[in-house]
């Protein structure tokens, strides 16, 4: 039972794989399961298309409106307890999904999902492994998402099959005991300790702020504690200087955070001239407010808001798409199906080979597989090899795709603000997946069908991967960037 040690000393990867879990059977069981519930729920409480897909557009708009918050609260290191009751209140709300009985309690228990999911999806999971692991964070979202990836592939047949054996009341019981049962006691498991460790590293900073006050006076006491009288003994002064220079150093590996924040400057080792000199304080931490006057920032809003609407737009429509590309209904369903572990194989290409890649020319290129397969469909006129082309280049895209937009912002903006900045973006993001399967619907036509829709949605993903490519070239220029 080695793997179940304490969350403390667990790897990278270790922590990532069990971490991964919650999000296999949260984005499976309210996420992928939506589709599902839609045509029995429909008829039997007697909605329209656009009634029922409302519930779900409620959703992602209160993922929005909860995910500032939620980026606060785990940059202020209580990760452990937004996940753990994040998961709790998902499986509450399935489980009231499953006694709903009219429109208005329909739309009630998806805004009561919506907030629950803002504190248990990719978002806060992201913002914790980088703040745990800020020197592989990277890897750590990699392995996060393989179990993620694969939500539709095993939930969608899963709950389908539920469904059918028992009922979707009793089907969305199922889901909501995994999520009380597996779910929430995982995340209570593995982020024990976070509290602490945030804890820890304030108290460790307000320190430093302290001694670096003082240390500015040359008449403070704390003076006598680095430096000696100038005719006294000059070695022994330097052998403090070096004690202190070692604190500074060693303070913040012995006390670990749950994000990397500013390199602290030790003070030389060497003997210095003056009988005064005292170890450098460490920087204060900016304010997130620095970071939202910087252009980086936004052109990751815009790269974040428009390729988030594109990946949200197509699966809503992939159906009916793939259906008017010829495919026979055999595969109009299971390609749908396959996307998920094509999203996985695409994640473990980069996972494997990104060591040998430099990780800002796959960020600038990954991004480009989405307007590649929609051209690929415009071109083929929707015949088969295209819609096969299409789908192929799409589910690589989106799995890399998703690592390059959890770490886009640690690496291009701030690593110490990752929480917050996800969560100022998390309302636009929400209006946008929201609004654009609205939009591509109100694009279709009986006779053009699709076209003018992926044309749009085209030239969304081109502004996106535009976007990114002026923000990573802003933010590598800048003289805080890292090599």
């Amino acid at each position: 039972m080695r793997f179940f040690r304490p969350p403390r000393t667990l790897t990278s990867g270790h922590f990532s794989f069990w971490l991964s879990w919650p999000q296999l059977i949260t984005w499976g069981s309210v996420f992928y399961t939506f589709s599902l519930l839609m045509t029995p729920l429909e008829a039997e409480l007697g909605m329209s298309r656009a009634e029922s897909s409302l519930a779900f557009s409620l959703a992602l708009l209160a993922e929005g409106v909860m995910a500032y918050a939620v980026g606060r609260w785990i940059d202020a290191g209580h990760e452990r307890r937004v996940m753990t009751l994040g998961s709790i209140w998902v499986g509450l709300g399935l489980l009231g999904h499953s006694s709903v009985t009219s429109v208005m309690g329909f739309y009630a228990v998806w805004i009561w999902l919506g907030l629950g999911l803002a504190a248990t999806l990719y978002t806060p999971a992201f913002a914790v492994v980088t703040r745990r692991f800020p020197q592989d964070f990277r890897r750590a979202i990699i392995t996060l998402t393989f179990l993620g990836g694969l939500a539709s592939t095993v939930f969608i047949p899963l709950f389908a099959w539920w469904m059918e054996l028992w009922g979707w009341r009793q089907a969305l019981v199922a889901v909501a005991a995994l999520q009380l049962l597996v779910c929430a006691p995982l995340h209570a498991w593995l982020l024990r300790g976070a509290d602490g460790r945030q804890a820890r590293l304030m108290a460790m900073n307000a320190s430093t702020a302290t001694d670096a006050m003082y240390s500015t006076n040359s008449t403070s006491s704390t003076n006598a504690t680095y430096a000696t009288e100038a005719t006294g003994a000059t070695e022994r002064t330097v052998g403090k200087g070096k004690a202190v220079a070692s604190n500074a150093i060693s303070a913040p590996d012995s006390a670990p955070g749950p994000s990397p924040g500013p390199a602290p400057i030790a003070a030389s080792s060497e003997p210095s001239s003056s009988p005064r000199s005292v170890p450098a304080p460490l920087p204060t931490r900016e304010s997130v407010g620095v970071h939202l006057r910087q252009r980086p920032f936004w052109l990751l809003a815009v790269f974040m808001v428009l390729m988030m609407a594109v990946t949200s737009a197509l699966p809503a429509h992939m159906i009916a798409l793939l259906q008017e590309s010829g495919l026979s209904p055999v595969w109009v369903i299971a390609i749908p199906a396959a996307i998920g572990v094509i999203q996985v194989v695409g994640r473990g290409v980069l996972f494997v080979f990104e060591r040998y890649w430099n990780v800002h020319t796959a960020n600038r290129w990954i991004p480009g597989f989405i307007p590649l397969g929609l051209l690929a469909l415009l071109v083929g006129g929707f015949h088969p090899t295209g819609a096969l082309v299409f789908v192929l280049l799409y589910g690589l895209g989106n799995g890399m795709l998703t690592i390059v937009k959890g770490t886009a912002l640690a690496q291009y903006v701030s690593r110490d603000h990752v929480g917050q900045l996800n969560g100022l973006l998390g309302m636009p993001i929400a209006l946008a997946r929201a609004a654009a399967p609205l939009c591509v619907g109100l694009l279709w036509s009986p006779t053009a069908g699709y076209h003018m829709a992926l044309l749009g949605l085209l030239v969304a993903s081109l502004l996106a991967t535009a976007a990114l490519w002026a923000a990573q070239h802003q933010a590598l220029q800048s003289p805080q960037a890292s090599p």
